[in-house]
């Protein structure tokens, strides 16, 4: 049985490399991918569409302006959305849904008549971006087994700078034939991937538990890890549940250090100087040391500050 930081059991089964379903995890992995691509790609092609653009549709500096950055005012409002979204339809339909808003913003980009349809198409691009952001890493890091999962969210970063890297690969390509319609409407390719990679899996664990759907979070469980004690696994995410809703503490996903652990660490560290032994420091009286960012509000002689850690 799983410990926490001071030695005590947490009731966590230790989470093995055996028992796994590597197909599960392979399929997690391709959608975290496919998702941070289309990101990267979405923002990083239009720095070649733009000449393009400006000479076919005969617009100025202004609604070139507005090209280029709707698809991160796109990304920015549906971000503020995803997560209820996620909440109430699923991460994995969330995901579905993102993946239709890729498609319907490059099939709008591709054959635009005019600079409207192509302002209109980039802007669905961002919805898709910000939904993604949101319900891709989520759905990973729940469905993730615990030992797997900061690799997992981690490949989502990977995907966009590597999806930034084939965008300006393709205006390499593409520039010298004009062909800007083709360098905006590829981005349909990876996301018709994303949707039918998405399509086989089950949700996650945690959802399905958190909606009370207990039969399919078992389910689900045994597929990517079936040498878990689903029983516990499951108890142990409704037993978080109810202390995020009762108490206000913060969420923590099996795996995670318990809180009790932390809180018995805070309040050890913030006792008086005399309840604590003179002599070596034990665990429970070590202050934790958590990293803090130290921010300069103005610069000094004459060089800008950089924010450290």
């Amino acid at each position: 049985m799983a410990t926490d930081i001071d030695g005590e059991p947490t009731g966590e089964l230790p989470t093995s490399g055996t028992g796994r379903d590597g197909t599960y995890l392979v399929g997690v992995g391709l959608i975290i991918m496919l998702a941070g691509a289309l990101f990267g790609y979405d923002q990083g092609v239009i720095s070649g569409a733009l000449t393009g653009i400006q000479k076919q549709c005969s617009v100025g500096t202004f609604l070139l302006d507005v090209i280029t950055s709707w698809v991160t005012l796109g990304a920015m409002a549906e971000a503020l959305v995803a997560g209820g979204l996620a909440d109430r339809l699923g991460r994995r339909i969330t995901i579905l849904v993102a993946a239709v808003l890729f498609v319907m913003g490059a099939l709008m980009e591709c054959p635009a008549p005019g600079s409207a349809i192509l302002v209109i198409g980039r802007l669905m691009v961002g919805f898709g971006v910000g939904v993604a952001s949101v319900a891709a890493p989520l759905y990973a890091s729940e469905l993730s087994p615990s030992l797997l999962r900061g690799r997992m969210v981690s490949l989502y970063q990977l995907a966009i700078t590597m999806g930034i890297f084939v965008a300006y690969f393709a205006d390499c390509l593409l520039t010298k034939g004009n062909r800007w319609r083709l360098m905006l409407g590829i981005s349909a390719i990876p996301a018709v991937l994303l949707f039918l990679a998405v399509l086989p899996l089950p949700d996650s664990p945690r959802w399905y538990v958190k909606v009370a759907r207990d039969d399919e979070a078992k389910a689900a469980l045994q597929k990517v890890e079936p040498g878990t004690d689903v029983d516990r696994q499951l108890q142990m995410m409704k037993d978080f549940n109810q202390e995020e809703a009762a108490g206000g503490r913060c969420s923590l996903r099996p795996g995670d250090v318990h809180w009790r652990s932390a809180s018995r660490w805070l309040s050890a560290s913030s006792s008086p100087a005399s309840t604590r032994s003179s002599t070596t420091p034990t665990r429970s009286s070590r202050r934790p040391v958590l990293p803090l960012p130290q921010v300069r509000a103005w610069p000094r002689s004459g060089r800008s500050e950089r924010s450290t850690w």
